[in-house]
């Protein structure tokens, strides 16, 4: 999965991504490189929404692995040269 930041002005390759955070009202993400500074893809109004969007991801998080799960097997039956993974996106949102 790849998560888009809340400016929109990058992409975040989840499979690089340690730990996303509800940080007060900031969504935060670390990964495997930088693991001591972390990086702010979202920030909002409240602690509350911060906490909603986390959840969002997390049901996204789910959403992707059933949804790929279930296509890799339709496109593994019908292509044998397939080798990959399909991703989903989520976008952080604005408020």
């Amino acid at each position: 999965m790849r998560i888009i930041n809340q400016k929109g002005n990058e992409i975040v390759n989840f499979d690089r991504i340690t730990e996303i955070i509800a940080n007060e009202n900031e969504i935060v993400i670390t990964d495997n490189i930088y693991k001591n500074y972390g990086e702010t893809i979202g920030v909002y109004k409240t602690e509350e929404r911060a906490s909603e969007v986390l959840e969002e991801i997390a049901r996204k998080l789910d959403d992707a692995d059933i949804v790929n799960l279930m296509e890799n097997l339709q496109i593994a039956l019908h292509d044998p040269k397939f080798e990959g993974s399909l991703a989903s996106t989520y976008r952080m949102p604005k408020e």
